[in-house]
């Protein structure tokens, strides 16, 4: 499933992504970072904040662009998982 996001530009604000178990097994999410690419140019990049099953990220892009990629990195157990979301600023 792809995601879509919409920015205004200037827009500062908060993305919550909820991880669930596919297995429906507890699990804990050890640490979670972020790149925001733009034009696949990285813009930003940080750490992300963890609650329980919940990532948070705060983000500002800097310019008007359909081209957008936010990819979160997060670490269960021995995994790496990944989640792409496409944003566009208007």
């Amino acid at each position: 499933m792809r995601v879509n996001i919409n920015f205004i530009l200037g827009e500062d604000k908060y993305l919550k992504f909820l991880v669930k178990s596919t297995k429906n097994e507890e699990f804990e999410i050890s640490r979670a970072t972020y790149k925001l690419y733009k034009d696949r140019e990285l813009e930003t990049e940080g750490n992300c904040t963890i609650n329980e099953h919940c990532i948070t990220v705060k983000l500002n892009p800097l310019s008007k662009s359909m081209r957008y990629c936010l990819e979160i990195t997060y670490y269960i157990a021995d995994e790496i998982l990944k989640k792409r979301v496409q944003i566009e600023v208007v």
